[in-house]
């Protein structure tokens, strides 16, 4: 079995994941677009940019403050509930440790399908190889969308003072954080399948390592 059979393999395999988190893309893309061009749209029109970029540079006199204070308090009062929802869009990377990562190995042993593979000339070296790079490049390539998407949805949120950016919760949702993150979930549930060797025990040692590192690291 060549490089192309074992990457046409792979995919077979893990064709149903990669359709659900595309699927999952999707629909996350559907809610954050409208969403997201109404809170960008609003923005402006309320003469928020202006004020932001007054506020930058000390140049924000009294009269302009008042106006000012009174677009905010307006834009924030209408998407007070934005940010709240917002942070639910923190799950993707679990998921994706969870449901990429933990059956990764674990599914193959327990199934037994390895022992195929293995008997057609592929050494267990490449196997990994070709396994690990194609779940963690699928990885990469929706972590760096969603990292993406997250950060053009929250950037009136945050430039209105309704979400700091240097808020724990909103800084892991936004740039490289988020791609860190949905990496270390997957490396996470290899590792846990490849030691228990069962889909169940590796999710859930998974799960508990992912909110045990939240935990801390919110502290």
């Amino acid at each position: 079995m060549g490089g192309i059979g074992m990457i046409w393999l792979t995919w077979r395999q893990h064709r149903k994941q990669a359709l659900s988190t595309a699927i999952g893309l999707a629909i996350l893309a559907a809610l954050m677009i409208p969403t997201g061009l109404a809170m960008h749209n609003a923005f402006d029109s309320y003469g928020l940019a202006e004020c932001v970029r007054k506020i930058g540079q000390d140049q924000l006199v009294p009269s302009m403050g008042e106006t000012c204070n009174t677009a905010f308090n307006r834009f924030n009062n209408q998407f007070a509930t934005f940010g709240m929802v917002g942070v639910l869009f923190l799950v993707l990377p679990l998921l994706v440790g969870l449901f990429w990562g933990a059956p990764l190995v674990a599914r193959e042993v327990e199934q037994g399908t390895h022992r195929l593979v293995w008997t057609q000339c592929v050494s267990r070296g490449r196997w990994a190889l070709v396994k690990f790079g194609f779940v963690g490049a699928a990885a990469l390539i929706a972590a760096a969308i969603y990292g993406l998407g997250i950060s053009w949805w929250l950037e009136p949120l945050s430039q209105a003072g309704q979400l700091s950016r240097f808020n724990i919760l909103v800084f892991d949702m936004q740039g490289l954080v988020p791609i860190g993150y949905t990496l270390f979930a997957v490396a996470l549930g290899i590792f846990a399948g490849t030691v228990w060797q069962k889909v169940l025990p590796a999710m859930a040692v998974t799960l508990v390592g992912l909110i045990g590192l939240r935990l801390a690291v919110d502290r």
